[in-house]
């Protein structure tokens, strides 16, 4: 996922993404997804073609505080939250598992805690994907 301009893009050669939006007060802007409230972030579920593979959520940019990655389902309401405390430049990998997750559905948020955060960008992948892909304009 990138923020281009005002809007999030989903985009990749393996869709392992679907239903992307922003939550709550997040707002793209500026080729980033701002965080500066209770519970802003970012939804996303992985696709059902997705979930037998193990995967890694990666988060890179920049904020204070602490970034929470939550993982929960229709069948499983309660969240499993994750934290990652954040100071600077970031770039977090949180390694993702369908069958330990409690579901599909995954929020990245700053939650109830103070601080903001500045998503450069977002990606489901496989652990083995290489960070830097070369991409096509």
């Amino acid at each position: 996922m990138t923020f281009t301009a005002d809007r999030l893009r989903v985009e990749g050669a393996d869709e392992t993404v679907q239903d992307a939006h922003e939550e709550r007060g997040a707002r793209v802007q500026d080729g980033r997804l701002r965080l500066r409230g209770r519970f802003d972030g970012l939804f996303l579920r992985v696709t059902e073609a997705a979930r037998p593979r193990p995967l890694e959520l990666r988060l890179a940019g920049e904020g204070t505080g602490t970034l929470y990655v939550g993982e929960r389902g229709f069948w499983n309401p309660s969240v499993k939250w994750t934290p990652y405390p954040i100071a600077g430049r970031f770039r977090i990998r949180h390694p993702y598992t369908f069958a330990t997750s409690g579901g599909p559905d995954i929020s990245v948020s700053l939650a109830r805690a103070p601080g903001t955060a500045d998503l450069d960008t977002v990606a489901l992948v496989p652990p083995t994907e290489p960070e830097h892909v070369i991409r096509n304009p």
